[in-house]
């Protein structure tokens, strides 16, 4: 038996919904006084006014979205690793790393520019995670934080062209 505490009445656990948020594991309302609830049109009258003030104030562009992006900045670490994690199980990549093995250096260890993690938009030097070899996935011993641009250069041409790359681009940048 388990009290309701919207209509104070004691009635068996099976009328009771399952909920992770309460110790016994269960809702604190009744099944009835739930559906109930979520029928009351002027609960939901009152909710979306509430939100419409929120919107009209700008309350979620001024208040929520750069609370977001601060939090965001104090812990790039763990954002890039949530992004990865999300990435490599779309893949359907091995992925054994933790918050802690995510190390950012002052500067991108290929192209010695400052990293500089941006909230409102990813630049080229903003901080990413590249996998030294993409097939093996993100695991320990495999991933390092470069640039943006180091890892779309990386990512995108093939040795032979960056072989080629680097033959000739000081003969192109000498001026006649």
């Amino acid at each position: 038996m388990k009290l309701c505490k919207k209509c104070s009445t004691e009635q068996d656990k099976s009328l009771f919904s399952k909920s992770r948020c309460t110790k016994d594991g269960l809702q604190i309302w009744c099944k009835l006084c739930m559906q109930d609830y979520g029928k009351d049109s002027e609960h939901k009258r009152l909710r979306n006014q509430q939100r419409m003030k929120k919107r009209r104030a700008g309350y979620y562009l001024e208040v929520e979205k750069p609370k977001r992006l601060e939090a965001r900045l104090k812990n790039i670490e763990a954002c890039l690793w949530r992004t990865a994690k999300e990435r490599a199980k779309k893949q359907g990549l091995p992925f054994n790393l933790e918050v802690s093995d995510i190390i950012i250096p002052t500067f991108c260890p290929l192209l010695e520019i400052p990293l500089k993690a941006s909230a409102e938009k990813a630049t080229n030097n903003s901080p990413t995670l590249d996998k030294i070899i993409p097939s093996l996935g993100y695991i320990k011993g495999n991933v390092k934080v470069i640039s943006r641009l180091a890892n779309w250069l990386k990512s995108n041409a093939t040795e032979s062209e960056l072989r080629t790359f680097y033959k000739n681009i000081f003969n192109y940048l000498k001026v006649d």
